[in-house]
């Protein structure tokens, strides 16, 4: 099984750091993250991205996939642990993770001291045949 290669996020951290550690060198998600961080209760939304293991290119398929580049109900699921938004994050990391660690989502519990979660073989073998679905809110919020 891999283990996962994520950095913990410190914190005596400044906010360019933290942000930079999310996004995983991924330039949509650093633009994702900036609009996330310019908001109210910013990096309380990344305290919960890092609670729930989102990251990198998992903040681009939640945000687009799944919520169709609407940031405000990108929040309101992150704020309510969407656990429909946990598992679209999980099936495109099982479907498109070629060489990448398939890191996997969780709704909360996930840290650097007990290890960030890695999706299993098994898991990665039983996501992939599952369909993406996208947020039933998108229409109520204006897709």
């Amino acid at each position: 099984m891999q283990k996962s290669n994520r950095e913990p996020i410190l914190q005596n951290e400044d906010d360019i750091e933290t942000v930079m550690k999310f996004s995983e060198g991924n330039s949509d998600a650093l633009k994702i993250l900036m609009d996330i961080m310019s908001g109210p209760n910013g990096y309380l939304n990344l305290l919960d991205l890092d609670d729930m293991n989102i990251r990198g290119s998992q903040l681009c398929t939640a945000f687009s996939v799944y919520n169709g580049e609407d940031m405000e109900l990108f929040k309101k699921c992150i704020i309510e642990r969407d656990q429909k938004m946990i598992d679209c994050i999980n099936i495109v990391t099982a479907k498109t993770n070629s060489k990448d660690i398939p890191h996997k989502a969780v709704l909360h519990g996930a840290s650097a001291e007990k290890g960030y979660p890695v999706l299993t073989e098994n898991e990665i073998e039983t996501l992939s045949s599952k369909k993406v679905t996208t947020n039933p809110l998108l229409k109520e919020f204006g897709e």
